[in-house]
């Protein structure tokens, strides 16, 4: 149940992004609000997965990084997990956006 929880909140927080940022995230549908609705649940989906499967496998092996650099290295992390998922759902830019 935690997982649909977070895809869902990931979806509205992928949606409203594209709504303020839209020269920036772009998400590629078919121009309907269900092809809009399938497209921000399917990333939020990989994205989750990613985050859910992969991300405590690097927190793993780069855990004396994150101790040098007091938790910094999280954003390096964060920005990896970010630019897998673009790459998974196969667009240019950060999640689709228009670079």
């Amino acid at each position: 149940m935690n997982f649909v929880l977070r895809t869902l909140v990931t979806a509205l927080v992928l949606w409203l992004t594209s709504l303020i940022l839209p020269n920036r995230v772009n998400i590629m549908d078919n121009g309907e609000a269900w092809g809009t609705l399938l497209a921000v649940l399917l990333i939020a989906l990989i994205f989750n997965a990613i985050h859910s499967v992969i991300k405590p496998i690097v927190k793993t092996l780069t855990g004396c990084l994150y101790l040098l650099t007091l938790g910094l290295f999280s954003l390096v992390v964060n920005a990896l997990m970010l630019w897998l998922t673009t790459w998974i759902t196969g667009h240019d830019g950060w999640l689709s956006g228009t670079d």
